[in-house]
């Protein structure tokens, strides 16, 4: 898999144009449990117009690329650190 840039963009990086919404709001978002795009939409403004990303985002592409990889990254490093955690006695 190619590594995605706004992995290591600072937290104040623009990720989604259209909606003007930064990486640090996106990744608190997803640390408060909103763990999909449609959560995500619901909460950010992330994609506000389905047809403007292409206009406003330097790269020409939508922004859902780089939320996808956030998420990614957010869900294997706590699928990482879970295979750590003692399991629970019963």
């Amino acid at each position: 898999m190619k590594h995605n840039p706004i992995l290591d963009a600072p937290n104040d990086a623009l990720v989604c144009y259209c909606g003007k919404v930064s990486k640090e709001t996106i990744l608190r978002a997803i640390a408060a449990g909103h763990d999909t795009i449609d959560k995500l939409k619901a909460v950010t403004n992330i994609c506000p117009s389905d047809n403007d990303c292409k206009h406003n985002n330097p790269s020409g592409h939508c922004c859902l690329g780089e939320v996808n990889a956030l998420l990614l990254a957010h869900i294997t490093v706590t699928t990482r650190f879970s295979l750590y955690l003692p399991k629970a006695s019963q």
